[in-house]
C-alpha cells in the first residue's frame, strides 16, 4: 500500500446552479513533502469547511484503483491523480478494506479512517455531469476521509501502513450503503453509536433510523 500522489488545490472559481462559488476542488499533485496538520493539507484551500474541513474530515484519500472505472464514465482514456478532489491517491486500500476508526501511518503522519465523502454539488459541478454522484453512491468509490491525529509530512511513493484496526469492524464501504439507504437496522444502529463517526452524518444515519423505526 502506497501513495501514488499528493495534491493540493488553491483557491479557484466555481459556476454552479446556484451562483459561483470559490473551491479547492481542482486538486494537482506536487512534488516534495506535504504537511498533514489537524486543521487540514498545508496549501490546500477549503471552501466549504462544514463539509469538507477539519478535525474530522481533515485529508481525503481516493483509491486510484477506481480511476479505470471513472474513465469509462468519462469516456476519456486518463484523468489525472487528484481529479476527484483528494489529497492523497493511493493505491492498495479502497472503502471496503478500510474501516471507521482504523488508524494509518502515512509518510511521519498518523491519520484516523472518519467517514465516506458525500458527493455534493461542488463535485459535480466540477467532473460536469449531474449524474457522477450517483454513480460515486451506487459504486461506493467515495473515498475515504481521515482526522490527522499526529502531524506530519506525506510525500509520493510513502508507504502505507494500519496501525489499528477498530474493534467495530465497520467498513467505509458499509457506511456508503446506509447513506445510500442500502444499510440493514442493525448496521444503522451501529453506526450512529460509533464515536469516531462525524456528527452531521450520525444525524444523518439517526433520521434514517428513526424513520425506519416509525415504519416498522
Amino acid at each position: 500500500m502506497q501513495v501514488i500522489s499528493v495534491n493540493v488545490g488553491k483557491a479557484t472559481e466555481l459556476g454552479k446552479p446556484r451562483g459561483t462559488t470559490l473551491t479547492g476542488i481542482f486538486k494537482e499533485p506536487v512534488s516534495g513533502p506535504v504537511g498533514f496538520e489537524p486543521e487540514g493539507v498545508a496549501g490546500d484551500f477549503i471552501g466549504w469547511r462544514k463539509g469538507h474541513g477539519a478535525p474530522a474530515r481533515a485529508a481525503y484519500l481516493y483509491p486510484r484503483e477506481h480511476y479505470a472505472g471513472w474513465c469509462a464514465f468519462f469516456r476519456t482514456d486518463g484523468l489525472p491523480d487528484g481529479y476527484l478532489g483528494e489529497n492523497l491517491t493511493t493505491e492498495g486500500l479502497t472503502e471496503a478494506t478500510v474501516a471507521i476508526g482504523d488508524r494509518l501511518r502515512i509518510g511521519e503522519a498518523e491519520l484516523l479512517a472518519t467517514c465516506p465523502r458525500t458527493p455534493c454539488a461542488t463535485f459535480t459541478a466540477r467532473v460536469g455531469n449531474g449524474k457522477a454522484g450517483s454513480f460515486m453512491m451506487d459504486r461506493g468509490w467515495t473515498g475515504i476521509y481521515f482526522a490527522v491525529t499526529k502531524p506530519g509530512p506525506i510525500r509520493a511513493g510513502d508507504r502505507i501502513e494500519v496501525l489499528e484496526r477498530d474493534p467495530a469492524g465497520i467498513p467505509v464501504s458499509a457506511c456508503v450503503a446506509a447513506l445510500a439507504k442500502r444499510g440493514t437496522p442493525d448496521l444503522l444502529a451501529r453506526l450512529v453509536a460509533h464515536p469516531v463517526l462525524p456528527d452531521d452524518l450520525r444525524r444523518t444515519l439517526k433520521r434514517m433510523q428513526d424513520r425506519e423505526s416509525m415504519a416498522g
